[in-house]
């Protein structure tokens, strides 16, 4: 697939107010070969209708495998791929919607900047 080239139709039924957050500097929304969107409100995923050019693979498969829908379906992702075996109290409680705390943070990732983390889980809130 051309690597520079966004199919037609990736973007054309993403919810205007979805579609705005693409504005950010930190996306690159002309460099993606995909776009995956879910409102508050949906049951499912969805996706643009796009003919994908036959033998090419828009790269999806094998990225939003990595979207789990239970806490057990990420702690089995994260033992494979980060050689981590996550507690399944936090995750359960972040799938729960709890606050992210410190403790949290720490708990699953010891050697990360606890104060970045939630600075950038702030920003997220913020935008959303």
């Amino acid at each position: 697939m051309d690597e520079h080239k966004v199919l037609q139709g990736i973007y054309d039924e993403v919810p205007k107010e979805l579609l705005s957050l693409l504005e950010d500097d930190a996306i690159e929304k002309d460099n993606v070969t995909f776009c995956i969107w879910r409102k508050n409100s949906d049951t499912n995923w969805h996706k643009g209708n796009v003919e994908i050019p036959k033998g090419e693979s828009d790269g999806s498969d094998f990225l939003v495998g990595c979207i789990f829908h239970t806490p057990e379906d990420f702690i089995e992702f994260a033992i494979d791929y980060f050689e981590l075996s996550p507690s399944i109290d936090v995750v359960s409680k972040i799938y729960d919607d709890f606050p992210i705390t410190e403790e949290m943070i720490n708990i699953l990732n010891p050697d990360c900047d606890v104060m970045e983390v939630l600075q950038e889980l702030e920003l997220l809130r913020l935008r959303s």
